[in-house]
């Protein structure tokens, strides 16, 4: 009788690890979706496909390693620009982002989220 009752014990235990495990949070790649781009602290955007994180100061192989788990991959990147695997692309200098290459459309969610403002 003592078997079993230890055996069920372990039995409701595992049902509920599942359970908890099928309710964990996503990993910062399902977070980022379809295009790859994910905003996962203030003033901070990763490219999970591409594998970098910016934020106001360009970017930055400390957050990608935070946030991606290893080290930035520069063959993507540059400190005055950069494009995210879903066509948007950011110039330092300028402080904005854009949706497009030609004609120039300007991304206020990307500049207002990595720079901190709305483009001028």
């Amino acid at each position: 009788m003592k078997k079993i009752l230890t055996l069920g014990l372990i039995s409701a235990s595992a049902l509920l690890f599942i359970g908890c495990a099928q309710n964990a949070p996503e990993t910062l790649a399902e977070q980022a979706g379809v295009d790859g781009v994910t905003h996962p602290a203030t003033g901070v955007m990763c490219d999970t496909y591409r594998h970098f994180c910016v934020d106001q100061n360009g970017p930055s192989d400390a957050l990608t390693e935070k946030y991606l788990g290893r080290r930035m991959e520069m063959d993507n990147v540059s400190k005055n620009g950069w494009l995210f695997s879903n066509g948007t692309s950011c110039v330092q200098y300028k402080r904005e982002c854009y949706k497009n290459v030609a004609p120039l459309v300007i991304d206020y969610e990307y500049t207002a989220k990595i720079f901190g403002r709305k483009a001028f």
